[in-house]
């Protein structure tokens, strides 16, 4: 949609207002525990709770298709949801319905203008008491939940200087956003601004990297680490290496520093690391988007069946902004992380081939380039290899399959953004 729509149809009653925003709450919950826990029933949930934000703005929509808006992809709500077919598992394209469905249903909230619903009952440390703990001015630059996440970096960058250490944890599924996120927050913590780049030691892999930092990092350093489980993993919490790494972490905290670490899933990582030194946890449910879970509501996470989190109300919610867009120039801090993460992709690689000549990188890429509809996938309307499927197919590690990717799309145009 475009900014010029007929304002006349803007609802203006505060309740009406506050319901459309009640019912988009309602939604986002929904498909965040579903996301959780993928259940039939939280599935039921999701489907029902979509259906019921789309009614609430239906009789707006309607007002709005008056002067020549096209709300058709919506309205096809109406005749959904179907009943679930027994005994048919869910599939990931009946996830991804319901939830592009939600978005477009947000898009079309801000297409009605719907902004700064305040509930001035009673005023908190931010000023009032908004719905879902944030304003709702739909039109801001800067999102709120994200501004908000900045001053708690603010904070924490003070802390440090105040004889503490900080750990927090960002978890969630593949191409989520996790190391975008992690490397912002880092920074600053670490200069003040989201400006600029960091160190190369402060971008951490593996266990050479963080002892590295540890011992020749600054004084109230920040540091990057790609992936927390290689380091504080649940499964070699007894292990020598893992109790070097322990050791280590007393410079980490003579030095007043801060860990940001990534990883798939919360419970990936030691349970006495959990409870001993981690003070918040983000998770990432979607690309851009973001939970903030403080260490009190940390502590009140719970293991589901799948071995997955079940999670309280977050802090707070938002989204972060992409380091590597689409027609725009890419954040430095970006470009350092890909050259760093390239450096080590070469020793590794070198000393593979060391040990051992393995596959044949240009014959895999070849194959490649010719069935490149067999390796790829689409998200976000963007196309691009992917080196889990590498891995499966050609029983290479992570580390092989992430050099075979490059080299494809250095001979393709992938990544690219589909029409």
């Amino acid at each position: 949609m475009d900014g010029n729509v007929d304002k006349s149809a803007i609802p203006e009653a505060r309740p009406v207002k506050r319901k459309l925003l009640q019912k988009q709450d309602q939604s986002t919950q929904a498909i965040t525990r579903y996301n959780q826990n993928r259940t039939d029933r939280n599935f039921e949930e999701m489907r029902n709770s979509v259906v019921s934000f789309y009614y609430s703005l239906q009789p707006h929509l309607l007002e709005l298709e008056n002067t020549g808006a096209d709300y058709s992809h919506l309205h096809e709500l109406k005749n959904k949801p179907e009943p679930l077919e027994d005994c048919r598992p869910i599939q990931y394209q009946d996830e991804e319905y319901w939830k592009r469905k939600h978005e477009k249903l947000q898009k079309a909230l801000y297409d009605l203008g719907v902004t700064k619903i305040a509930i001035e009952t009673r005023k908190q440390v931010y000023g009032y008491s908004f719905l879902n703990g944030l304003d709702h001015d739909l039109h801001k630059e800067i999102d709120p939940g994200w501004k908000r996440l900045k001053e708690n970096a603010s904070n924490m960058k003070r802390l440090l200087k105040q004889d503490t250490d900080i750990v927090g944890l960002i978890y969630g599924g593949n191409r989520t956003g996790k190391t975008t996120l992690s490397l912002q927050l880092a920074r600053l913590i670490d200069q003040g601004e989201n400006e600029g780049k960091l160190q190369d030691n402060q971008i951490i892999f593996n266990d050479e990297d963080f002892r590295e930092a540890m011992k020749q990092g600054e004084q109230y350093q920040a540091n990057h680490i790609d992936e927390m489980k290689l380091l504080f993993s649940s499964r070699d919490a007894m292990t020598k290496e893992n109790k070097t790494r322990n050791k280590f972490m007393s410079s980490y905290a003579k030095k007043n520093m801060a860990i940001l670490g990534c990883d798939n899933n919360f419970y990936n990582i030691d349970k006495q690391f959990r409870s001993d030194k981690i003070d918040f946890v983000i998770h990432v449910p979607e690309r851009g988007r973001f939970e903030f879970y403080s260490e009190a509501k940390v502590r009140k996470f719970e293991k589901n069946d799948e071995g997955y989190p079940m999670t309280p109300e977050p802090d707070f919610t938002g989204e972060f902004p992409d380091m590597d867009p689409l027609h725009k120039e890419t954040d430095p801090l970006w470009k350092q992380y890909q050259e760093v993460e390239d450096k080590k992709l070469d020793v590794e690689t070198e000393e593979e081939e060391e040990e051992d000549n393995g596959p044949d990188l240009n014959k895999i890429k070849e194959e490649i380039v010719e069935n490149l509809e067999d390796y790829t996938k689409t998200y976000n309307s963007r196309k691009f290899v992917d080196k889990d499927i590498l891995s499966a197919r050609f029983d290479i590690g992570k580390t092989t399959a992430n050099k075979v990717k490059k080299l494809v799309e250095s001979e393709t145009e992938l990544p690219k953004k589909l029409n």
